[in-house]
């Protein structure tokens, strides 16, 4: 792939995964009203053929490495090269405070039912909006993907992120609700897809591999700890002041890393592909 199609690549993948928020909930329910709950879930075990038949039907072209090596001295390595990259340690940090401390679905359990009292049909369209919002920050990304100025991109819709975050937790409308939910949704996906470019556009592929499997670790990892904390947090200071915490933790963390790393804002990817692109000249 070349890389000035990578920012698009980045999105539309954002926009499959992200988009499956408002499609999901609607195919479930039609599920299991015509299958019940137990067929709801053979229907959705039977759905992974299709990503196996994917995954089969794949061809890779590029040839892998010739030497074989210990996975501890390949994760050794790859945890190094993060270490020593300002710009690439940054954004997982932003990953990691996004995940800890970002929205998540025990905070929305809980507005929907005792802040917002909607029950869970409200459940189900704050769902749908933050689904919504995700679709439209994919398809907004597609539009500005191609503008190498992405650290800009990543701080703006950073600290927009944290900003919503924190006013949906001193919301009492529900609609006024449903337009937050839809602009975290849209202001996350920007967000995450500017991570990824980023961390794809500064990384070698010697270590590409390794340094995106940290980033979904960051991701995927830590977003069930974040429900932890807010499962120690909430009762100690309410669902309310627990999400607005959040939301400022996320927008301090932000502002500290691009404080700190002034490269991340700065980041340009045409400039670091030229960079880049040197690197592989004198490594070679």
């Amino acid at each position: 792939m070349p890389r000035s199609a990578l920012p698009n690549a980045v999105a539309l993948n954002s926009l499959l995964w992200k988009g499956s928020a408002l499609l999901g909930p609607f195919l479930a329910g039609i599920a299991i009203s015509w299958m019940g709950t137990a067929g709801a879930f053979y229907a959705n075990a039977a759905s992974y053929a299709v990503v196996v038949c994917a995954i089969l039907m794949m061809r890779v072209t590029s040839k892998g490495a010739g030497k074989s090596r210990s996975l501890l001295s390949e994760t050794t390595e790859g945890f190094s090269y993060i270490v020593s990259r300002p710009v690439v340690l940054g954004v997982m940090v932003m990953e990691a405070a996004a995940s800890g401390f970002g929205l998540n679905h025990t905070m929305l359990t809980i507005f929907a039912s005792d802040i917002l009292r909607v029950g869970a049909h409200g459940f189900g369209l704050l769902q749908s909006a933050r689904g919504l919002g995700a679709v439209i920050g994919s398809s907004f990304y597609i539009g500005i993907g191609q503008r190498p100025y992405q650290g800009k991109i990543l701080f703006v819709s950073a600290i927009l992120y944290g900003g919503a975050f924190a006013l949906f937790g001193i919301s009492s409308s529900f609609i006024w609700s449903l337009f937050l939910m839809a602009m975290i949704g849209t202001t996350d996906t920007i967000w995450g897809a500017s991570r990824g470019t980023i961390l794809q556009m500064t990384t070698p592929d010697n270590f590409r591999g390794r340094v995106m499997g940290v980033f979904q670790l960051s991701n995927r990892g830590l977003h069930p700890l974040g429900q932890v904390q807010s499962g120690l947090v909430i009762p100690l200071i309410g669902a309310p002041a627990a999400t607005v915490l959040g939301g400022l933790l996320v927008s301090a963390i932000t502002l500290l890393a691009a404080w700190k790393v002034p490269a991340i804002p700065r980041f340009r990817w045409d400039n670091e592909s030229i960079g880049e692109d040197r690197e592989k000249a004198r490594t070679n």
